[in-house]
């Protein structure tokens, strides 16, 4: 009976330290983030996450119905402290609503890049017509 019980505790702390680690272990960046405004959507702050190769962008999209769209992707830009573009690609929104309705999409983005302390991510929506 201890035996088990003790391969429960085992268990169960292997389990809390493994959930407790966001994207699995990998360490969070903090770099200055600048949400681009659109009408009709909301985006929130995203996670930068230090990956082996680079940066993975995650984050979430809303949209409040209007203006209606197909399909939306986000615009990742890398900035220098001086505000120009060094690099930038899109992701694609998972999750986003049907046209015309409102909810909430995620992405997901892993980059070539490396941030230097000054450096900057820009996000902004980008939609199909």
């Amino acid at each position: 009976m201890r035996r088990i019980l003790r391969m429960l505790t085992f268990a169960t702390i292997a389990l809390t330290m493994g959930c407790a680690t966001p994207y699995g272990g990998s360490h969070l960046i903090t770099a200055e983030v600048d949400l681009l405004p659109v009408p009709g959507f909301t985006l929130s702050r995203p996670d930068l996450v230090d990956k082996q190769k680079g940066v993975l962008v995650h984050g979430q999209i809303c949209a409040n119905g209007w203006p209606p769209f197909t399909r939306t992707h986000v615009l990742a830009q890398h900035l220098a402290a001086n505000g120009s573009i060094i690099e930038q690609l899109e992701a694609y929104v998972y999750g986003m609503p049907d046209v015309s309705s409102s909810g909430c999409g995620y992405y997901a983005a892993e980059t070539g890049w490396r941030l230097a302390p000054q450096d900057i991510i820009r996000i902004g929506p980008v939609l199909a017509k």
